[in-house]
């Protein structure tokens, strides 16, 4: 995470009521077809509500749930100035009681349409937002057999078509090593999971060319 040691003034605990905030969003997020995980025991956003984390090919998305709008802004004032300190990329923004930031200095505006979305509870738009995020990334040239452990083991996963499209959003969303994940080292549900999101993805768009 961006801001490294900094982590300070949080518990990792979370209350039932901080599990049913985070939970839609989270849901959402994977639903969508997004590697999406809770990050709040190691969090960067001060935020009573505790923090997702979201991982991309060349960038991460950090998105925290506050009590309120007036915790949120001091929570993405108070990331702004470490981030200042430190050098790094990115800024936090406001939505609501939420706050979120992404930890590179260029993001295609989908990625903040995605977030956006599940944070407004709107599966439809975020769906749209991954399909329009693997557009705008670029393609990376993959060894054959990776692609043909993911398509393999997504054929396994859903019994149903799709996987070549899968695949394809999925080279260009996500790192060398999540695709490897994908393909074998994931646990069954985790892949599945991001399968189908995709899957969602490619229903809702035109395919990705395959690699």
């Amino acid at each position: 995470m961006a801001c490294g040691s900094q982590h300070t003034g949080i518990t990792a605990g979370r209350s039932v009521h901080e599990s049913r905030t985070l939970r839609p969003l989270l849901d959402c997020l994977r639903q969508a077809g997004a590697d999406a995980s809770d990050v709040t025991a190691s969090r960067d956003l001060r935020v009573s509500g505790g923090e997702l984390g979201v991982s991309f090919s060349s960038f991460n998305a950090y998105v925290g749930v506050a009590a309120d709008r007036r915790q949120a802004v001091a929570a993405a004032q108070d990331l702004d100035r470490q981030i200042a300190v430190l050098q790094q990329a990115g800024h936090g923004v406001v939505s609501g009681d939420a706050v979120f930031y992404f930890d590179a200095p260029l993001v295609p505006r989908a990625g903040t349409r995605l977030v956006e979305a599940c944070l407004a509870g709107a599966a439809g738009r975020a769906t749209a937002a991954m399909t329009a995020l693997a557009k705008a990334l670029p393609s990376v040239q993959l060894p054959p057999q990776l692609e043909r452990r993911v398509i393999e083991r997504c054929r396994a996963l859903t019994r149903g078509g799709g996987c070549t499209c899968i695949y394809g959003h999925a080279a260009r969303l996500f790192s060398y090593g999540q695709i490897d994940g994908l393909g074998r080292t994931w646990p069954s549900r985790r892949a599945l999971a991001v399968f189908a999101g995709l899957l969602g993805a490619c229903r809702r768009g035109s395919p990705v060319a395959r690699l």
